[in-house]
Parts: structure tokens; sequence; C-alpha cells
């Protein structure tokens, strides 16, 4: 018998009329003829498993001895040799091979984006400070100030000051008024449009929060570096996840990776609040590597390839795709406008989440959680959060959308689309989310993650929706996006929501059936779960006989269905006009950045 774990390759299946299928595969030119049953088999191999392990499934499946085992088996091993069952050991062997010295790079840069918040901001700027002193790192770090008054700036300023000057730290600081100059220094410097410029970085007047437009300033004053950027409500009290494993990585393809636990008490989320762990030094294990060097230093026992898709484990072979982000967990506030639970997919969450109804109606309205993953984990997903991460800024990445909530999530999203070699790890330790202002969840709260759409939602499926360039062309790949959402913007308001309500409809649809098969397979219990489930799903099947439903909710607040149709096509173009800008923004900004011409000064 081979020995290995295999699992079946991604393929399409197409019966044929003499009772064989057609296997096609990306990987292969052309279709493989199976019988009927070595199909079947081929559908119970989906995760790593010795082919023993696998024909021991196929058997019990269809109620046959286990002594069958052996034949089928036999059949297993002519899949591998027909290159329809795949080996673990092969893609970690070809990850070694095109490992090449180390791609990471010191972290001496930590951004802080700001905003009418000083205690907040001097409480979590003394814990990262303190954290790089303790380890003995040279660090500058930099705060991007939007608050609304200048004497919120200078609040600000002050305690960055004593921040400053308690721990001898070099403190770089941007206000509105370095921003205005940093702005006009950038278009002046090649001419370009101050309308684009200006929606860079300080989004549309009239839309909040701007949390985009702060990021995007930061993104371009570190152009070339690699630093880590975390929100200015969270503390350096570094914590382990539950049950998780440094020594072992994950390589996966879930849009999100990340497991909730929710508390018993304040102080089981809280933690420990001593800065215990080089915060830096979790980001540079991994930010900056390719997916190859990350496993290569691996034994096979420490690597889990089963979450990852075909197109992902090739590029572990290859040695071409990169971490380019990182992100801790979180223990705290979780750090969403509504909350998630419903979505939650069968698995050790969901299982946490409905373990009592107790517990089940206390999580309708806190919002104590922790949230990560049990080992390091490197996905091709999109879920991102920006309140503790890793960014490798020295290729191209692109602008934040600078309003709004999700500008994160939508980031990473635009990133996925315009590049082919950029992966996400996300790393089994947490820091504390604490934001200064008391923060519960209402009851109702639970309704508004489903039956209407955000604008980031949206965008992200325009962006989706994008012709894909062949092409590994980071900047061809931004501008060729910026031009789709410029036709988006151009169309008559009519053809535009003839174009996007079909793609929320399918969204919609597909979210409603697949809890209308959880609720199945699980006999609608626990009846609370189960309640609130057929509610989610009375409420999406009203909301898709409305035709507001495809309008943001963000976006439509103060406005008729025609301002916010015409305003959601406004902001599609002015994002438009961004990507396809940005590339030549970044280069601008590191040459004004040469001649000592920044948005920043030290404190």
């Amino acid at each position: 018998m081979i020995p290995g774990l295999f699992r079946a390759v991604q393929a399409a299946f197409y019966p044929r009329e003499d009772a064989t299928v057609s296997v096609y595969t990306p990987r292969m030119p052309n279709p493989i003829v199976l019988d009927a049953f070595s199909a079947q088999t081929l559908g119970h191999c989906r995760s790593f498993k010795s082919l023993r392990s696998h024909a021991e499934t196929v058997a019990r499946h269809f109620g046959w001895p286990v002594e069958k085992a052996d034949e089928i088996a036999s059949r297993l091993a002519s899949l591998v040799d027909l290159g329809l069952l795949i080996r673990s050991d092969d893609f970690i062997m070809g990850a070694r091979q095109a490992s090449k010295p180390s791609t990471a790079a010191k972290v001496a840069h930590l951004a802080v984006p700001t905003r009418n918040r000083t205690s907040s901001l001097a409480s979590c700027m003394s814990s990262y400070v303190a954290n790089a002193k303790e380890y003995g790192r040279k660090v500058t770090f930099h705060v991007a100030d939007a608050s609304d008054s200048e004497a919120a700036q200078k609040a600000n300023e002050d305690a960055l000051n004593k921040v400053s000057s308690r721990f001898n730290a070099p403190v770089l600081y941007c206000g509105r008024h370095e921003g205005d100059s940093f702005q006009k220094a950038l278009v002046s410097s090649r001419g370009f449009p101050n309308d684009v410029v200006e929606f860079a970085l300080r989004g549309p007047a009239s839309l909040h929060p701007a949390p985009g437009a702060n990021r995007n300033l930061l993104l371009l004053h570190l152009a070339g570096t690699v630093f880590a950027s975390v929100d200015d409500d969270t503390q350096c009290c570094t914590a382990p996840i539950p049950d998780s494993r440094e020594d072992a990585v994950s390589i996966s393809s879930d849009l999100d990776p990340t497991e909730f636990w929710f508390p018993t008490s304040p102080e089981w989320v809280i933690g420990n609040r001593e800065h215990s762990l080089d915060y830096l030094g979790l980001h540079e294990e991994y930010l900056g590597r390719t997916l190859s060097e990350c496993v290569a230093k691996r034994d096979e026992q420490s690597v889990d390839l089963d979450r990852a898709n075909d197109e992902l484990l090739l590029s572990l072979a290859d040695g071409t795709a990169r971490v380019c982000l990182t992100q801790t967990g979180l223990r705290g506030d979780v750090g969403m406008v509504s909350p998630p639970w419903l979505m939650l997919p069968a698995g050790p969450s969901y299982e946490r989440l409905v373990s009592s109804e107790a517990g089940y109606q206390a999580m309708l309205t806190s919002r104590q959680v922790i949230r990560g993953v049990r080992q390091p984990t490197i996905t091709s997903g999109t879920f991102f959060m920006t309140y503790s991460v890793g960014m490798d800024n020295r290729a191209l990445l692109p602008p934040f959308f600078p309003v709004l909530r999700n500008s994160d999530g939508l980031f990473s999203s635009t990133l996925d689309k315009c590049s082919d070699d950029a992966a996400i790890c996300h790393l089994p330790w947490t820091v504390l989310h604490d934001p200064p202002e008391p923060r519960t969840f209402m009851p109702e709260d639970i309704w508004k993650g489903v039956g209407g759409v955000r604008f980031a939602t949206l965008l992200a499926s325009c962006i989706g929706s994008a012709q894909a360039l062949p092409t590994w062309d980071r900047p061809k790949k931004l501008r060729a996006v910026g031009r789709y959402l410029l036709d988006l913007a151009a169309l008559p308001p009519a053809a535009f929501e003839e174009l996007v309500r079909p793609a929320f409809w399918r969204q919609a649809i597909q979210w409603t059936q697949s809890m209308e098969r959880r609720l199945k397979s699980a006999n609608a219990t626990p009846h609370y779960w189960a309640r609130d489930v057929k509610q989610a799903i009375r409420q999406v099947d009203t909301g898709l006989r409305e035709r507001e439903f495809i309008l943001p909710t963000d976006v439509i607040q103060h406005h008729t269905l025609e301002e916010a149709m015409a305003l959601t096509q406004k902001l599609l173009g002015q994002f438009g006009s961004l990507l396809t800008l940005w590339p030549d923004l970044v280069e601008a900004s590191k040459e004004l950045a040469q001649k000592g011409d920044t948005a920043f000064r030290r404190i």
C-alpha cells in the first residue's frame, strides 16, 4: 500500500451515457473517465488520510465488511497513479525545495490611527511602547490623529509627549493641519486631482466614521516599509488563544478561520495584563515570508493542509504565495456593529454558543469574547480586522475605502482581487480590546446582520465581479478594477440596479438555504437558537421583496431611494478613481519622503 496521507483533487464530475463518469480537474488538460464506483469513492476522500483509512470509510458508507477495505484501497491506489488523489508530503517537500533564505524584515514601525480618545490613546501607546522597550526594540511610533477639534488634538499631543518623554521613545504625529499640508504637497508633486486625493485622505464629509482615510494616510506615509498597526482602544497585554499550539501551522482557504470563545467572567476575558510576549516579534515570525518558508521549518506532523484548496497547495509548493498581512486575535469587545452569532457555521464556536440557554441569551447583549485561531493559520481568505495587524508595505497594497464600517474587510477583498500571491497569517495570540465607552448589544441588534446590505458588502461584491486580468502586476490589476468601478458608476441607475440585484438575491437565498439545512440537520434544536434563525430567515425573505434591499443600510439613512442609489454609484466611482491613481500616489509619497516632505512631525 502506498504510504502517506492523501485526499481527492478538486474536480467536476459529469455522468456519461455508458454509466461511466468524466472527471475534470484544473490541473489536467483532458478529462479522466472512471467507473461510477471509483468516482463515488473520491467524494469520501476530502481530507488527508491514509489510503487504508479512506478505504475503511468507504466500506462503512456502503455497509460492507471491513475486509473489503483492502480491495477498495487497491482501487484508491490506481487513483493516486491517475493524479486524482494527492499526497500531503509532496506539497511539504515542494515547500522545502522552494523555500529560500528569509524574506522577512524587522518591524521597526508601529502605527496608531486615533480620533477623539485621549485617555485611551495614552493607555494604548504606553502599553506598546513599554513592550518594545522590554524587548530592546528600536521602534518609531506613528500616530495619525483625525480628532474633530483643535482642543482634542492638543490633548492628544500632550498625552503623546508624556509617553515619549517617559520612555524616551520616538513618536511622530500627524493632525489635521499636517494632513492638509501633506495633501497639498502630494497634489502638487505630480498634478494629481485634488478631489481624488481628498477622497483618499478625508472621505466625504457627510459619511462617518472615516477610519479608512486615516489608514490611507499611514499607508502612504509608511510606503516601502514593514509595520504594525493597532487601534487606539487596544492594549499590549498579549495572551494565547485557549488550547493553542505555536509549534504547528495550518494552511487554509477558509474565508474566516477564527473561532469564538464566550466568557464566564470579565476576568476570564481580560486575563493577564502583563506584557508577557514580544508583540512585534509575533508578527515578524511570519510577516513577509513565503508560505514555503513558513512550512519548511515544520515537520510533517505539525503542518495541517486539510483546509487548503488545490490552488493554495500549488502556491505553497512553488514558493509564490507570501504573507503580506498578519493579525492577532482579540479578547474583550468583539469590535462589530451587530452580533454575528446567527452566522456561525456548525463547529466548535457554535457548540460553545448554544451550550446553554442562559449563556446564549447573555451573548445576545454581551460584546465580550475571545476570538482567534488555535495555531498560526495562513489563509487565502479575506477575513481581516485592523485592530492589531502587521502589514508588509514593501509591495503595493491597495487603499482602504475612506469612510463607513468594515473598510478593513473591504481592503482585504480588494487585495485578494488584485494579487495572486498575497496571504494573511492569523496568529494564536490576543491583545486586549477595551474601548473606553460602555458598549452592549441591544436584543434587536442581532437582526442588523441579516436582511440588509452595508456599503462595504456591495462594493466587495462589485470588485469581486470584475474580470480578472492574466497578470501578476498588482498596479495593473488595481487600475483595471478601478476602471470597472468607474464603468459601474456611469451606468444609468436602472441598469446598475439590474446588474447588482441578482447577485444579492443569490447571496441571500444561499444563506437562507444553508440555514434551513442547518435547522433540518439539527432537528431545529436547541429551540432558542432555532427560534432566532427562523426569525432571521423570515426577515431575509421579507427584505428580498423590497426594492431597497440592495441599497446599503449605512447609505440610505436620511436619503430617498433615488438619492441613495445616486450616492452609492457616486461612491463607487470615487473609489474607482482612487484605485486607478493609487499606485502613482504611493510612488509620489515615497519621493516626497526622500525629500523630507512628510505629513508626520516629531513630538
